[in-house]
């Protein structure tokens, strides 16, 4: 899955500028790594079907987190806290790289990235319409240049144009819920214990989808046989999810989300330079329009969450 364009994540509280730099390196380092999780799994996605793909990304993140986990945090990481919510917030995130995952079989990296991150749009939305947040004017017409954007970029005659459109934007609105989940828990629960249940909670939610869809005989449900040469492919997956959003948790506890979200526009880049150099894809001028429309709405309404957060906007 790729970074937060706005990241929200449960950290242990800093003074904003403790260390700018570091955080903005280290964000940098993380958004530039994830896309080659995504190619992998692109490449995964001609033998297994997203669901799989995306269960074993959640249980190598298991693997690598559980025993850094039990080393800072103790075993008391092992206990969900608050349980409900932690249990959204993995079945929400499970459903979102899900339909990522889906979305890189189809269509080419640079385009999945750049319709997912309308994400920060719809946050604000749902942030508005059912979490009562007051969102004024110009925070709403960034949100509808937002989707602009986007249809620029899924326009008809266009090489995404039709249904599979859709599945980087449900990616989207799952992360977006993803992160209002994630809010509720901020100072209820360190980040290796959420990094840990964000895991369990995954594997645990896709794992049923994939036992229930296969004894169904569902074909994308379908379980295939993982072999040998495979292993590594996903260990690569499980490795850089770990590692680049671990990054990405300790940027945020150095740096202000303001000054961050700028850079997490960093992984569309990579995300293009991948998407050339591994399958070939090169996205059209229209599509680098959509994209420069979707950045700057995306900019423009982290700025406004972070500059003003105790007033109305």
């Amino acid at each position: 899955m790729p970074g937060n364009p706005a990241p929200v994540t449960p950290v242990a509280s800093r003074q904003a500028g403790d260390d700018v730099r570091g955080g903005i390196a280290m964000m940098a380092i993380g958004v530039l790594m994830l896309p080659v999780m995504d190619a992998v799994a692109k490449y995964l996605g001609a033998t297994f079907g997203p669901i799989q793909i995306g269960l074993m990304r959640f249980v190598m993140q298991v693997a690598f987190t559980l025993p850094l986990a039990l080393w800072f945090v103790g075993p008391i990481a092992l206990r969900p806290r608050p349980f409900a919510l932690q249990a959204l917030r993995g079945t929400l995130i499970a459903a979102a790289t899900c339909f990522f995952f889906a979305a890189v079989r189809v269509l080419p990296l640079a385009d999945t990235m750049a319709i997912f991150f309308i994400s920060p749009m719809v946050l604000t939305a749902i942030s508005a319409l059912f979490l009562g947040e007051k969102v004024g004017p110009r925070r709403w017409g960034a949100v509808l240049v937002g989707f602009v954007g986007a249809l620029i970029i899924i326009r008809p005659g266009a090489g995404v144009f039709g249904a599979a459109a859709l599945l980087p934007m449900g990616a989207a609105c799952c992360y977006a819920l993803y992160i209002v989940a994630t809010r509720q828990i901020k100072g209820r629960s360190d980040p290796w214990s959420s990094n840990l249940q964000t895991g369990l909670f995954g594997a645990l939610v896709l794992g049923a989808v994939l036992l229930a869809g296969d004894a169904a005989g569902v074909r994308l449900l379908q379980i295939v046989p993982i072999g040998l040469e495979h292993v590594g492919f996903f260990v690569v997956i499980g490795v850089i999810a770990t590692v680049g959003h671990l990054l990405i948790i300790q940027a945020v506890a150095r740096a202000p989300a303001s000054v961050l979200a700028p850079i997490g526009y960093l992984e569309i880049v990579s995300a293009t330079i991948i998407g050339y150099a591994w399958f070939g894809d090169v996205p059209d001028l229209w599509t680098v329009a959509g994209v420069v429309v979707i950045v700057t709405s995306g900019i423009y309404i982290s700025y406004r969450e972070n500059r003003l957060p105790r007033r109305a906007r």
